[in-house]
């Protein structure tokens, strides 16, 4: 039996019933492997090192695992797994978008050639109409509330006119309804065209699509495609440079996304004029015959699996913080990229797929089913070219949760979430820009990455404060435990006692370690492995009155050093939750001192004598002493 021949029976009802969801799993037999010898050049390692016919070392009771798209039944790809080693290698199956084999639904992949192709064009319109007739979810609102077929348009939109017409025009909607799609790009160090108080007319009469971005133009073409009449690109459709048209329209950007029927992702552009389209790398394809009640109805292809990067898929857009509201708030998404055509919709929460059927789970799209904290994760470890935007570009998500909680949005937290939202730490470096914003808030900091309490963690979380009100334009008041004065230490020696000490402490926050010591013996945290690191200089012991070690602070920058404060008389603790201490929890001898550990906020007061509170760092107390010396007061956080 040939290659040709076996797989010619996968999707013949007549002679092969065993095709299910999920995996169907064949044992390898002779005649199995002999036809296996037609994909040697597929199953190819590299140039050095040919594949054998019949030399793929499969032993006895090997398997053949057929795999099933994330999408329906069809088939993606073909894993041989050998023995009880469970190692193999994949092959993936496509079929061109015209095939039968396609159209019926029983190869989940497309071969395509270009982005921009008419089968490229095809291929996203089959995605939209089938995800607009039937995925529920996806017509309706974050929050769950159905949306009409037309909405109300945005201020401004791009009308985009017929396939052959040579112009578009600004258009001002006057609330009008109506359907659109919106681009999510990257500006870069190119400034793209934009709409100012000086060209609105002139851009209300016509823009040439020649005078247009190759992304731009790239975005006009595929909403063509998809039959929307407008498209929202926020360089032409927000005025520029005008700080009241700014400041109506930047609160509306969550909902023009939300809104949107379709949200376009230049991703792989790093700035406007890259476009959205890309040649495809040619594939190495064995042709094989598709057979379908018995009826030859044409062919499909195979081809080695690709290993994808599960990191940097969407980059540079990624990168942006803006695109995280745009992304996690949009209800369809395609995303262009330098490797293909990738379809995202709420039906299939964080999974993404690609034209090829090849998916993954997009990390940054898990906050839709996340707590704050999560989505905070996500957002501040990317990028903001304008510091105090760090409010407003993630302001469309709470907007939208705020139906859903009986609660009170208030400068970046939710109220009933504290204290968690105040308990993270890591490099937090605070602009003159940011100085007004309330120093316990993440928005008093810069861009960076967080480390959060984990989900494990609150779930034994002892609530030590409370209850939290807000203090005139941006305080906190509440009773907590205070500890004053705090003594801190820089450590002296690092020793591999020290470390293991400081890997207990903060990595309880996240159930890892993230203390290291370097080479050169200074103490660094990461928050993970191919995060940034903490320098040396923001990590610091807390020492008890016997010069004992009884903690670990991590200080947000190293601004409060310029200040030039009396360490002894300024710093204080405020201990605003515990947990049992993990060593303890994983059956650890802990002494009885160490039973939990003390979740604080390291602050330096504004002035001696008075209750208000400057956050300057996050800490862990483990020595239950120390921390029963702490006395209950009304403290205001600010």
């Amino acid at each position: 039996m040939s290659a040709k021949t076996y797989f010619s029976k996968l999707f013949d009802t007549k002679t092969n019933t065993s095709l299910k969801p999920g995996f169907t799993r064949v044992p390898l037999t002779d005649k199995i492997l002999y036809c296996l010898c037609g994909f040697c050049r597929l199953l190819s390692i590299g140039p050095d090192r040919a594949f054998k016919p019949h030399g793929l070392g499969i032993e006895r009771g090997s398997d053949l695992l057929l795999s099933k798209s994330d999408v329906g039944l069809a088939l993606a790809c073909m894993k041989l797994l050998c023995g009880e080693r469970r190692w193999g290698e994949s092959i993936r199956f496509v079929a061109e978008i015209t095939s039968e084999a396609f159209i019926n639904g029983d190869v989940a992949g497309a071969l395509l050639h270009n982005t921009g192709s008419s089968d490229s064009f095809n291929l996203v319109r089959g995605w939209f109409r089938s995800c607009q007739q039937r995925h529920v979810e996806c017509n309706k609102t974050l929050e769950g509330v159905p949306l009409e077929n037309k909405l109300e348009l945005p201020t401004r939109v791009i009308y985009t006119g017929s396939a052959d017409s040579g112009f578009v025009r600004l258009f001002e909607t006057h609330n009008s309804p109506g359907r659109w799609a919106a681009l999510s790009h990257c500006w870069g160090d190119k400034q793209p065209i934009c709409t100012t108080r000086d060209n609105l007319q002139k851009h209300k009469e016509g823009i040439s699509l020649s005078d247009l971005p190759s992304t731009f133009r790239d975005a006009v073409a595929i909403t063509r495609s998809l039959g929307l009449d407008y498209l929202w690109i926020d360089t032409i459709c927000i005025i520029q440079r005008d700080p009241e048209d700014w400041k109506i329209e930047a609160p509306k950007m969550g909902q023009v996304y939300e809104h949107a029927d379709i949200v376009i992702v230049a991703a792989g552009a790093s700035n406007a004029y890259e476009g959205c389209f890309v040649n495809l790398p040619s594939l190495q394809l064995l042709e094989l015959p598709y057979v379908k009640d018995g009826i030859m109805a044409g062919g499909l292809f195979a081809t080695r699996e690709t290993i994808l990067p599960r990191k940097n898929v969407f980059r540079p857009l990624s990168d942006r913080a803006w695109t995280i509201q745009e992304r996690v708030l949009s209800r369809r998404t395609v995303y262009y990229t330098a490797e293909g055509i990738w379809w995202n919709c709420r039906h299939f929460g964080a999974t993404c797929f690609r034209h090829d059927g090849v998916s993954f789970e997009d990390i940054q799209l898990t906050p839709r089913h996340q707590s704050w904290s999560g989505l905070l994760t996500q957002y501040l470890s990317c990028a903001l070219s304008v510091p105090t935007d760090n409010l407003q570009a993630i302001e469309g998500i709470a907007r939208r949760m705020a139906p859903q909680r009986p609660d009170r949005y208030y400068h970046g937290c939710w109220m009933n979430d504290l204290p968690e939202q105040l308990l993270w730490y890591g490099k937090a470096p605070r602009s003159p820009e940011l100085m007004n914003r309330p120093s316990w808030s993440w928005s008093s900091t810069g861009m960076g990455k967080r480390v959060f309490l984990d989900e494990r963690t609150l779930k034994i979380l002892i609530n030590l404060s409370g209850p939290f009100k807000p203090y005139a334009a941006n305080g906190l008041r509440v009773r907590s435990f205070v500890y004053a004065p705090v003594r801190l230490a820089k450590p002296k020696k690092i020793d591999y006692s020290l470390k293991m000490e400081l890997n207990t402490l903060v990595g309880s926050v996240q159930g890892d370690p993230h203390v290291v010591v370097r080479q050169d013996g200074n103490l660094v945290v990461k928050p993970k492995e191919d995060e940034d690191e903490i320098p040396n200089d923001l990590v610091y012991l807390i020492l008890n009155d016997k010069d004992n070690t009884v903690g670990v602070a991590v200080m947000d920058d190293t601004s409060w050093l310029s200040q030039k404060i009396n360490m002894s008389s300024e710093l204080s603790l405020i201990l605003l939750a515990c947990a049992p201490n993990w060593k303890w929890l994983r059956d650890r001898p802990v002494a009885s001192d160490q039973m939990n550990l003390y979740y604080c906020l390291l602050t330096l007061k504004r002035r001696v004598g008075q209750k208000l509170h400057c956050r300057i760092g996050f800490a862990v107390v483990y020595s239950r002493a120390y921390a029963e010396q702490a006395i209950a007061q009304d403290i205001i956080l600010v």
